[in-house]
Formats: structure tokens, sequence, C-alpha cells
């Protein structure tokens, strides 16, 4: 795609204007099958810039006992799930859980990915961390990521990776041996090395939780809790991390609250680096109130709080003793605008409303409803809601609810700026048990939502896709001085981080700016065509189906034989001159004094082009007369000093498109 970082910079400005998303634009796709076979584990996907999705989970064998096999399966837009490939194959007694997951670049034009599970090492009997790195869905052969580290008690296998293909992956190991203090370590991959780089102690503690991010320079965040004991009543202090890159240790750590509900947090983290963190503090009386805090790129102290809802009850998970269903939030990656998903109890059942908060802005928005969703005393209900945002700012909603007595998993979207979600959607197959949802939304909005059917029976994963709606062009206004175009439509949003995303003007590609959905403005190419004939404009990429067509009638050719001739005229005038301000004896001196005066005329013949409504006289690039193509084309003007540099003619046409220039010649 011709396009610059200019690209990015105007959808900073210009997002406001983003497409509302109706049922009617775009739909959830049918439903298919991902995993034929029984799953061990909720599984997790990640979709790349050209809209392929690749889905990883863990499944017992079903021949060889004692043994855990990672697999993924990948799903080209458009296409249908391949069959699944087994990643990493794990032996144990009894047989282990790998949890695996993955997070693919979702800008990377290699569809570049990193999955990351728990594997068990049958030499020394102790849990270790593996990884692979994934290409158009192959995938590389594991790697050890506890490079030295034994024994590790809790896989975390988080993971993410950014737009450099640059990957950090956790996991927690117990160095004192068992009943001691966790400690939570790092590793990081750049794209293309051999190996992971040595683990990196970040914390340790009895009890943690956290969550990480990583910015487009490589530097790692952790924002993160320690506890002594686990439970909804305990409230400790907030923290944040960094690792910077290349650095060989975590940064001393900096407070965002002195005290939050333990387990409470979630964190992202926007193109430009800011990071915002949200969670929940104990306001007595059995209710809490939901907060934010932001760090900004460079800074090195959090914002004060900023207040989300108050006088709320957070969901509890199943357990109490398992603590509060932590709110989510998503980040628009290009603008920082931010949407936080929280979950209340209302009269004994979980509700799923939301929040908003403009980049940089002071207050949240009132919370809004998104659903309903299950009792609180539900055994499913500990499956959250799952989050995706795109460029844009629309943002996309999974969850697990109740339909007819019977669990399915439905999905709401929230468009760009707007104040309600839309009217929830079953995506999974109505009348089936289907529970543990997942959602991952590219920048285009392409998303994939996956779910597990019939989890205490059949156990096979599910999906369903929304496909944005299809690119269309409403109207190309070409400008008036300058060779751009303004094309207006909708689904333009995502191009401009497409590698696929073109735009061709008489089959030539053009240079062009996404100012926003509906928006993009290209420059016309040297090549496109010839003067003053109609060339088809043809805008493809994202995720939508295309190309989709247009029409542009190109700039007009230039008039001809812009001539000028300069008159001069000489005039003579005689005053009295006074000699030391007096006549002597009477008598005075007569002076004669001689003006010029220039006239400049010009004349040329008309442009050939039937479209051309005037010509524009230029004096350097200023616009001096205009003169209708229907009348006399001669121009005549006054000059200073009967120079007649800088002047130059253009044809316009109706549709206010300029030829070329065409210097004046002066003829004697």
């Amino acid at each position: 795609m011709k396009s610059t970082k200019t690209l990015v910079a105007s959808c900073w400005t210009a997002l406001s204007a983003c497409i509302l998303l109706t049922p009617l634009e775009a739909a959830w796709g049918p439903v298919t099958t991902v995993s034929p076979d029984p799953v061990s584990s909720f599984q997790q996907v990640g979709i790349d810039n050209f809209c392929r999705t690749t889905a990883t989970w863990q499944q017992f064998d079903p021949i060889a006992p004692n043994v855990t096999n990672v697999l993924s399966s990948f799903l080209p837009q458009g296409g249908s799930w391949t069959s699944p490939f087994t990643v990493d194959t794990i032996p144990g007694t009894p047989a282990p859980s790998a949890f695996p997951f993955i997070f693919v670049n979702p800008i990377d034009p290699n569809g570049y990915g990193v999955g990351v599970w728990t594997g068990f090492n049958s030499g020394t009997l102790l849990n270790e961390q593996r990884a692979a790195t994934e290409f158009l869905g192959s995938w590389s052969s594991p790697l050890l990521t506890s490079n030295g580290q034994g024994g590790i008690v809790q896989g975390l296998n988080a993971i993410n990776v950014n737009n450099n293909g640059y990957a950090v992956v956790y996991f927690a190991a117990r160095p004192g041996g068992p009943g001691t203090d966790f400690t939570v370590y790092s590793s990081t991959l750049a794209e293309g090395d051999p190996a992971w780089s040595p683990d990196l102690p970040a914390f340790s503690f009895r009890h943690f939780s956290f969550s990480n991010t990583i910015d487009q320079s490589n530097n790692a965040f952790l924002v993160h809790q320690k506890s002594l004991v686990f439970g909804t009543s305990v409230s400790v202090p907030l923290e944040s991390i960094e690792l910077p890159f290349g650095a060989s240790s975590w940064n001393s750590p900096l407070t965002i609250v002195p005290s939050a509900i333990f387990g409470s947090q979630a964190s992202a983290i926007d193109f430009a680096g800011n990071l915002t963190a949200v969670f929940a503090v104990d306001t007595g009386g059995g209710t809490n109130a939901l907060q934010s805090s932001t760090l900004r790129a460079g800074e090195t102290s959090w914002s004060a709080p900023l207040t989300i809802a108050t006088n709320i009850v957070l969901a509890l998970l199943p357990s109490p003793a398992l603590g509060v269903v932590a709110p989510i939030i998503g980040v628009n990656q290009v603008t920082g605008d931010a949407v936080v998903i929280f979950e209340t109890l209302v009269g004994g059942v979980n509700t799923i409303k939301s929040s908003s908060l403009p980049f940089g802005g002071s207050e949240w928005t009132t919370p809004i409803t998104v659903s309903s969703t299950l009792p609180s005393t539900d055994a499913n209900f500990f499956a959250a809601p799952s989050l995706g945002i795109d460029y844009c700012g629309n943002a996309y909603l999974a969850w697990p609810n109740l339909e007819n007595g019977v669990h399915v998993i439905q999905a709401s979207i929230l468009p760009a700026g707007g104040t309600a979600w839309t009217t929830p959607v079953t995506v999974s197959t109505p009348g089936v048990e289907s529970a543990f949802p997942f959602l991952f939304t590219n920048g285009e909005g392409y998303t994939v939502v996956t779910w597990v059917r019939d989890p205490l029976g059949e156990s096979i994963i599910e999906s369903s896709v929304w496909t944005p709606a299809a690119t269309a062009i409403f109207s190309i206004t070409p400008d008036c001085h300058d060779n751009q175009v303004t094309i207006n439509g909708e689904g333009f949003c995502g191009l401009d981080f497409n590698s696929t995303g073109s735009v061709t003007i008489g089959g030539v590609e053009a240079d062009f700016t996404v100012v926003s959905a509906n928006t993009i403005i290209a420059t016309v190419p040297s090549g496109a065509g010839a003067p003053c004939t109609t060339v088809p404009v043809v805008i493809q990429g994202g995720c939508t189906e295309g190309p989709v067509f247009g029409e542009l009638t190109l700039a007009p050719s230039p008039p001809s034989d812009f001539v000028g001739r300069i008159k001069k005229e000489e005039h003579k005038k005689c005053v009295l001159k006074k000699e030391k301000e007096k006549c002597h004896h009477g008598k005075c001196k007569i002076k004669e004094e001689k003006k010029r005066k220039c006239t400049l005329k010009a004349t040329w013949k008309a442009s050939p082009c039937k479209t051309v409504v005037s010509y524009n006289i230029y004096k350097g690039d200023k616009i001096v007369a205009t003169i209708p193509a229907s009348g006399k084309l001669e121009f005549k003007t006054k000059l200073h000093h009967c120079k007649a540099k800088g002047f130059s003619i253009t044809a316009v046409s109706k549709d206010c498109q300029e030829s070329a220039h065409v210097p004046l010649k002066i003829k004697d």
C-alpha cells in the first residue's frame, strides 16, 4: 500500500466520524466447528491484519493416557477452520494441564503470532513453560521460556506481542520450594530470535494479581497487586513496574493507589504508550467504587484517580474466596479512547455495564447497561465477558447468558461515539449449552468469537465471525486547486493499517490518507489517464468484501498559446520648479516630467476539453482573475515597472479541477 505515517496521525483527529455499525450493515456469521473432538481447556484466538485467525487449546489425548496435546487451527478469511495441528505433546501422570495462550500481532503482514503453554519435563519431573512462534498457521518447534527456573508450580502463560513482533511472556515459580513465596519471571523474544532471553524476576509475594502490556518501543509493563491472603474483602496497594527495552532488571514500583480490592484491576495501553489502569476500591457498607488512573508516555507518576461508578456491588466469582470479577478495559489503539466493562450485582443477577472515556478526558460517561447476565449463584458465571475494540472505536462484546433456561453466548456492539449497545444477539447455537466465550477484534473490526459447546458433554469449540460492513463509495469530489480527490463512503477504517489496502485511479496506485471510516483523501497519480477522460477508481483492502468501484473525470487539458503583449504609453507633464522657494525677479524654471504606463494584454486558445467552464490567471501562486470560458478569451491588467513575470493560466472544469499551469510568453 502506498501510504505513510501521516495516515495514523490523521485518525487521531478525525475518527469521530466513524460509521455506526448496525445489524443491517453486517451480521454474525453461522456457527462453525473449530475442534471436532472434545477439548480440556478454554480456547484462545488471535487475528492478523489480513483477517486470518489462529486458535489454540489443549486436549487430553484420546488414545494415549496421561498425555496432553497443545492443538491449533487456522481460519483464513472467508474459509473454513483447518484440521487441528499438534503444536506440542506433553506427557505426565496424571495428564498435565497446558492451558495454552496465543497472541497474534494484529498488523503483521505475515500473520506472526506467539503461543505459550505449561509443559512437563519427564526427566526432572518438573513443570516448565514453553512457547512457539506461528506464521500463517504454521508453528515452529517449541522453545523453553523458563530458562534455568525449574519447579514451576503455577504456569501463568501470560503473553503480549506488540506491532514490532516483540513478545514478553511471564511465569511463576517458587525458588524456595513448596510453601514459599512465588516469584514472577519474564522472558522476551524479538521476531526472528533463535531463543528466549534469560529470565528476569519481576516481583515476589505469596499471592498476586497482575495484568501485562507492552508499548511500541518494546517496553513492558505490569500493573499488579500482592497479598498475604486471598478473598473479596482484601484491599492492598496497586502498583506498576516497567521493564525498559534492553534493561537487565525491572524498575522500582510506582504507586497507582495505596488501596484497591485485590484482583479488581485491569490495564491497557495505546499506540502512543499511554497506560490506563482500572480498579475497584472499598467504599464501606458492602459497596464499591470503580476508578481509573493513567500513566502518560514518558511520565513517572500516575494521574489522580477518576471515578467510573460509585455505590456498586462488584460481582463475585462462584466461590467468594476466589474474589471479584475484575473489570475489563479496552483502548482504541489509535486515539487512546477507553471503554470499561464491569459486572455489578443487581437483585441477585449479575448485570454487565460499560463506561467510556475520551483520551485526555476528565470524566467517564455515565455507565450504561449492556445486558443482564447469569444469576450470581450460577456455576457457569465465572466465564466473564470478552471485549474487543477496532481502530474506529467500535466496541465488541461477548458474554454468557441464559436463554430459555439454557446457557448461550451472546454478543453486542457499541458503535464509536454511541450511547447504547446494539440489541444482544445469540451467536451460539440456540438451545445448546455453551460457555467460556473468547472474542478477538483486529483494527478493521473483523471479529471472531469462540466458545465451548456443551462443556459437560461434547466439549467442542465453536465460533462465529463478524465481518465489517462492506466498503462503499458514495461520492468522489476533486479538490479545486490541489491534485487530490476526497472519497466519501463507508468501511474505510483500517485501510491505513493494512498492507493490502489500496486506492487505484485509472489503474495506477495512488497515495492516500484515511481520514476516518467515511473519508479518504487520495492524490491523483501521474499516468492515470488522458486529461478530461473518465477513469475508474478502485478501493480494495481491509477485511470487507471488495473491490469497490467509482469513477473520476480527470483534470482538463490546459489552454495553449498563452501569449501577452505589453503596451507602453509615455505622458509628459510640465511643472514649475521654484528655486529657493521663490522666483527670482519673477522668473521661474519649467521642468518637464515623463511618466510611463504599461498594460498587459494576454490571449490564449481554449482547452479542447468540453468540461472547462473557466480559466484562472495566476500571478505567482495567487489567482488574480477568473475568465469565463464562454466569454472573450482575453486578460488585461496594468503592470508595475512594465514587467510581466510570474503569470500563468489554468483551465478549470465544472467539477473544480484545474489543468496544469501554462506560463505566459511575452511577444515584442
